[in-house]
């Protein structure tokens, strides 16, 4: 249900595709698909579903026959069974084939369970992102740390849409007094937004903290999204006595909507973003942003005025960069917010990115497979 989901809903519409998703049975029987019609082959119940997202023949025949039409394959994520999946069906079938990452060739993933990803990198990933036609990264900051990864030049930059927009004026002054009133704080009061999973790759804690020792007079944050491998009760613990900090679980939809509008900035201190929906969704509505070295997205609008990109994740770096926003008149966090927003408009199109994609797909089908 998050950026992985997203991204690959939006690959759906801009190439009128087919989607094929490797699936835990259990988490799709209980929370439904995050894409449109996508074809779930539901994972073996056994070690090997769990541990590696495989799946028997009987299980992938109806995904089967979606890749015999196909003439072109668009394979998101690594380290798990589809991609065997997807490499055995496009050499049967000498079709090009794109790779995605999402993200999975960043550092820091491999600051965990290294013992597995990298002898898995050596024998199967690298080939894999070699043969391929395109290898598509979000940001430029992504492809730079995948370096390492790509064995000849098919990497592509191809900037994720952002399909938000801001609320016409009534609306928005309309969404900023009912988030002010269910918070219970003062109509002036400044709303920072933490927008995401409470994972602890996203710093949730480390967030709190920062905020605590920042001791902002005018700004109460906000953190806002489902359970992660934290949850909503070990944050609210934390922030138990502290009335400007509100942990208020998952926002969808219209209400997302509405508390991005509500809201005077976008903060996300996470380790680690390849690109960052939330961040530029907040930035589309014109929010100025406070973002980690983690979101690559920072790397891209690091000469605009827009906010504040930390250079490093010492707390003492987030405590000052919170002050300032704390410190900084309207007028001046008004003009950072439209900075962002500007570029987000000019940058984020979905026309942009279907136009790119169709691009590279004709590029792709026009060579021999290497």
């Amino acid at each position: 249900m998050g950026g992985m989901p997203k991204t690959v809903e939006l690959f759906r519409q801009a190439l009128d595709a087919s989607v094929v998703s490797f699936t835990d049975g259990d988490l799709l029987d209980r929370e439904g698909s995050a894409v449109v019609g996508a074809e779930h082959v539901r994972m073996d119940a056994g070690l090997r579903g769990r541990l590696y997202s495989w799946a028997p023949a009987l299980a992938r025949a109806r995904a089967d026959s979606l890749l015999r039409e196909a003439d072109l394959v668009s394979c998101h994520s690594l380290f798990r069974y589809h991609v065997h999946w997807v490499r055995n069906w496009v050499r049967r079938k000498h079709i090009p084939y794109w790779v995605v990452p999402h993200g999975c060739l960043d550092p820091y993933v491999f600051s965990y369970r290294a013992w597995q990803k990298k002898p898995w990198m050596r024998w199967m990933g690298i080939p894999f992102l070699r043969e391929a036609s395109a290898v598509i990264f979000s940001t430029r900051r992504e492809m730079e740390k995948a370096a390492p990864f790509l064995s000849r030049d098919n990497g592509r930059v191809i900037p994720w849409p952002v399909t938000n927009a801001s609320l016409p004026e009534p609306e928005r002054l309309a969404a900023r007094a009912e988030w002010r009133k269910e918070l219970r704080v003062g109509p002036r009061q400044r709303l920072l937004v933490f927008l995401g999973r409470l994972h602890s790759m996203k710093r949730p804690l480390e967030t709190i903290r920062s905020f605590l020792k920042a001791a902002p007079a005018r700004t109460s944050l906000v953190l806002a999204g489902p359970d992660g491998d934290l949850a909503r009760e070990e944050l609210m613990v934390l922030s138990s006595g502290h009335a400007n900090i509100h942990v208020i679980g998952p926002v969808w939809g219209a209400r997302k909507e509405s508390l991005l509008a509500a809201a005077d900035g976008f903060l996300s201190l996470s380790r680690r973003e390849n690109f960052g929906h939330s961040a530029a969704e907040a930035m589309k509505v014109g929010l100025p942003v406070i973002l980690s070295p983690g979101n690559d997205l920072a790397w891209e609008i690091k000469s605009l005025d827009c906010g504040w990109m930390l250079a490093d994740d010492d707390e003492a770096t987030a405590v000052a960069a919170i002050q300032a926003f704390d410190h900084t008149e309207d007028a001046s966090l008004t003009a950072m917010g439209n900075a962002g927003k500007a570029w987000a408009e000019s940058h984020l199109t979905f026309e942009k990115f279907v136009a790119a994609l169709h691009d590279l797909r004709a590029e792709s089908l026009s060579r021999p497979r290497p």
